[in-house]
């Protein structure tokens, strides 16, 4: 398993280029998975504000997603389209300032806001289109929270912040779940051994979701060893990102 993104802004490989490497250093090295950060770097349809636009070509084209995609499986290896939501959600709030949440900066995104899913799963929806068969597919979900303006409070709109990371994930799982298809994240807000501590004790979050629907990718297993044993105690499939 490889995660590898495209950070909006920068030069994008050409398709010919990223063939290569597909077939040299995935296939080559044995690697079946590839987890693709697309954010800004894919051809929405939908919602086409969040696609980078600039004088560099930073986004695929569809037929060139839809070719690395099948050029992949055609050599063993799976892309698992992944697309960052809640935290480090930059590409969401340049292209929706009113999805900000108040007293963070633009990475934040504020998942309560009631336009804040109808965009995401339209989103999610044009990614699908574009990989039929998918069988997972990577929310990211690490460091929520992070960058406070002011002080930090534990309740945003009368709920504790756990149940809020908690409600989006579960509604996120409905969302794949009707499609068959099961959802990554990183572990490090569910991990009482690192983010998922106080202030905001997202770690309590962890005993509401559904095991069947969640794969964890643990970034938190070089910091903090004990973490992957923390998930699957719990029953939670775990793949340790070193």
């Amino acid at each position: 398993w490889l995660g590898g993104r495209y950070r909006g802004k920068e030069p994008l490989y050409d398709l010919a280029f990223l063939k290569r490497w597909i077939k040299d250093h995935l296939a080559g090295q044995k690697y079946n998975c590839w987890s693709l950060m697309l954010n800004e770097a894919f051809p929405f349809d939908r919602q086409a504000c969040v696609t980078f636009k600039g004088e560099t070509r930073s986004s695929l084209t569809r037929a060139e997603y839809e070719e690395i995609v099948r050029f992949a499986r055609e050599h063993f290896v799976e892309v698992i389209p992944a697309f960052q939501s809640g935290g480090h959600s930059a590409h969401l709030v340049e292209a929706y300032p009113e999805l900000q949440e108040p007293g963070y900066d633009h990475d934040q995104v504020n998942v309560l806001h009631p336009k804040y899913y109808e965009i995401l799963f339209s989103l999610y929806d044009d990614i699908l289109a574009a990989t039929p068969g998918a069988k997972y597919f990577h929310i990211w979900h690490d460091e929520w929270w992070h960058t406070p303006k002011a002080e930090v409070k534990n309740e945003f709109q009368g709920q504790p912040r756990w149940r809020i990371f908690q409600g989006d994930l579960q509604r996120q799982c409905e969302y794949f779940r009707k499609r068959g298809i099961r959802v990554m994240m990183h572990g490090d807000m569910l991990s009482a051994l690192h983010n998922g501590r106080p202030p905001f004790e997202t770690v309590k979050a962890l005993d509401g979701l559904p095991r069947e629907d969640l794969v964890i990718t643990n970034w938190s297993a070089k910091a903090f060893p004990g973490s992957a044993k923390e998930f699957a105690d719990k029953g939670f499939e775990v793949l340790d990102v070193l």
